[in-house]
């Protein structure tokens, strides 16, 4: 084993077989001081299910420990049934790391067993799982008879993946295998997310939400790596999908840059669907299916949920088609950076963007110069840069001399900046270390007096406010918000929420002018819908306030009391 650390990037060379490699990686984490060892990603994402189970039935105390306890035993269950070929990447770290077992494997089944929580919950308790949600976002732009990859990693583990990022540099022994980088983060014992391995193949892992889930598949990290370890075509990589089981709901971004092809592979329950590009510019996958017969089959969460997804391809379709044209890497980068929502072309703090607040991990790969870039900013969202740029091959790293930084030199106001870390404040406490929501409420105040015209920051900061029976200030946020650009279902959730104010403070004749106003759009969420029609009987009330619980990935809480 091999560390550098070049720019707040832990670079790790690993020789051998699975057991070795594992084994080197644990011996590395356990000389960590203790309390780095804490900061590792594996502390949130081990909790992380659990936590939604609690919040999912928190009506009936003592449920929760109870449902978390039998959930933990469940993982064990699942773990203890995986053949030995997988547990033996995982067994070994776990020794040589000294890191509890139960924490590995909690973690390596929390992605999928997230998507079995949410495919078993109610309508009322689904919502609640979004908040442990996976997302991603990849695009594959083709220039100049080449293809680059870029790709943000958005998943639960803020300030705690984000701050300890790596790329492995794998070199297998096994025959059969070849080598590949893995861009991941330290103590994550699993290099199938994001990697491009010598034939040219390269991949990215994003989740989707179904009904239809597999409690017999395998982690889907697994397949990552055989595709990775094996694949030396694209119809090869194709058909290592096809033959795997999976637990939950995935796609796969796949390009062979030798071939010059490139694909999305959705998988379900031992289905796959293969997308082909939409255009000629490149291919863009976010969280949302392509395929329409998986989408028969898709969980609805929320209006915001499906218009952040689309949005964030839109995007990425929209800056494939011009650098195709006349490719640039700074331009290139600034998609992954980008703050601009596409349904009102204006700059946003969060929501609907392609710079997520979860987006723990930014890279591209290059292989017209055989090169790597990886964001080295150390807060989400990491997309907005600076980037390292790194050989491939672990071996020509010694011939950087002067790392440079490539910043993206992004239109983003210092305020902007500002308020952008006090959001990503806001959102570490409230939804990865669970603070008490004034703590998050208090950022949001500071992020909307340095950035006050950003509508989706003001009804975040709307959302705390009724939770905190402010609804004064409440109805001025929500009415600031409508005041400003916001896309058709935003506006609407903003009325719903300035007549939740409205009701409280008396003024029922402007409550229900708002609610109809709702009912005259066109399109209408169906959750929303039926909400506005009940409160038109019923006015929004004091008690509602304890049943608001935001969700800080998305402009709209996860239910509408």
């Amino acid at each position: 084993m091999e560390t550098k650390l070049i720019k707040n990037i832990h670079l790790v060379r690993l020789s051998g077989t699975h057991r070795e490699r594992a084994e080197q990686h644990g011996r590395l984490i356990a000389s960590l001081p203790k309390e780095e060892q804490k900061r590792l990603a594996f502390t949130p994402l081990s909790k992380k299910n659990q936590t939604l189970i609690k919040r999912a039935t928190h009506r009936i105390p003592g449920v929760g420990k109870l449902m978390g306890g039998l959930y933990e035993a469940f993982v064990l269950e699942r773990f203890l049934r995986l053949p030995k070929v997988y547990r033996e990447r995982i067994e070994p770290f776990a020794r040589a790391s000294k890191i509890p077992l139960k924490k590995i494997w909690l973690t390596l089944y929390q992605p999928d067993l997230l998507m079995v929580l949410a495919a078993s919950a109610t309508q009322k308790t689904r919502n609640r799982f979004l908040q442990g949600l996976p997302g991603c976002s990849t695009v594959r732009i083709f220039s100049d008879k080449n293809t680059y990859f870029l790709r943000n990693l958005d998943y639960p583990a803020a300030s705690y993946w984000d701050t300890h990022q790596a790329v492995f540099f794998h070199e297998p022994t096994e025959a059969g295998s070849q080598k590949y980088a893995s861009v991941s983060s330290l103590g994550m014992q699993i290099s199938g997310l994001t990697g491009w391995n010598e034939s040219g193949i390269a991949i990215s892992l994003h989740a989707h939400f179904s009904k239809n889930v597999s409690l017999k598949g395998v982690p889907i990290f697994f397949l990552g790596e055989e595709i990775l370890e094996k694949a030396r075509t694209l119809d090869h990589a194709i058909e290592l999908c096809r033959a795997f089981n999976p637990i939950g709901a995935w796609a796969l971004n796949l390009t062979s840059f030798k071939e010059n092809r490139s694909v999305t592979v959705e998988l379900v329950h031992g289905e796959i669907h293969v997308r082909s590009p939409d255009h000629d510019g490149g291919i863009a996958h976010s969280n949302f299916f392509q395929s329409p017969e998986f989408q028969k089959h898709e969980l609805h969460f929320s209006g915001a949920f499906f218009e952040d997804s689309e949005a964030r391809k839109a995007r990425m379709d929209e800056s494939a088609k011009v650098l195709s044209v006349d490719f640039h890497w700074r331009s290139a980068l600034s998609t992954l950076g980008s703050h601009l929502e596409p349904n009102t072309n204006e700059l946003r703090i969060y929501g609907n963007v392609t710079s997520v607040i979860t987006t723990i991990q930014s890279c591209a790969f290059d292989p017209k110069e055989d090169c790597i870039y990886i964001s080295t900013r150390q807060e989400t969202p990491t997309g907005i840069g600076p980037y390292l740029k790194i050989p491939r091959d672990f071996s020509k790293l010694d011939e950087i001399k002067d790392p440079e930084l490539m910043d993206l030199n992004l239109p983003l106001s210092q305020s902007f900046h500002r308020a952008l870390h006090l959001y990503h404040q806001a959102y570490v406490s409230y939804q990865v270390k669970s603070e008490d929501p004034k703590v998050a409420h208090a950022y949001l105040i500071q992020a909307t007096e340095v950035h006050p015209k950003d509508p989706h920051l003001l009804m975040q900061r709307g959302y705390f406010e009724l939770m905190d029976h402010q609804a004064k200030e409440a109805h001025a946020c929500f009415d600031r918000a409508l005041q400003e650009p916001l896309s058709a279902h935003l506006y609407q959730v903003a009325l719903y929420f300035r007549a939740a104010a409205s009701d409280l403070l008396g003024s029922r004749e402007s409550a229900i002018k708002d609610y109809q106003t709702i009912l005259g759009f066109k399109n209408v969420d169906e959750r929303l819908g039926t909400r506005v029609k009940k409160r038109l009987n019923r006015p929004f009330s004091w008690n509602s306030c304890k049943r608001i619980e935001p969700d800080l990935q998305f402009v709209e809480p996860i239910n509408y009391p």
